[in-house]
């Protein structure tokens, strides 16, 4: 009864993409290299956010990580190619 319990398990872990909310087998990019790849491009460190959201979507055909952060008094919204990793849209605003 446990290997079918454990067969069944492996299966359906193959089978939910998302099973961590790091891995899908269609990016290259893990969420966690997509945050440090925008962290690095706004030349800040993770103790630096306050707050981080990421989505993946897709764009076009492709997969993009959308990731909004806050630090300081300055919040950033990026896109970055879940395939290869390049910053598709970087900007950084000003709040009160």
């Amino acid at each position: 009864m446990k290997s079918l319990f454990a067969f069944l398990l492996s299966i359906l872990s193959a089978v939910i993409p998302f099973s961590n909310g790091e891995f899908n087998p269609d990016a290259n990019i893990s969420k966690s290299e997509a945050k440090a790849i925008v962290l690095d491009h706004a030349e800040l460190d993770a103790s630096d956010v306050k707050r981080y959201k990421v989505e993946m979507d897709k764009e076009r055909g492709r997969l993009v990580y959308e990731i909004e952060f806050d630090s300081g008094k300055h919040e950033y919204d990026y896109k970055v190619d879940a395939e290869n990793g390049k910053v598709l849209k970087a900007e950084k605003e000003f709040r009160d």
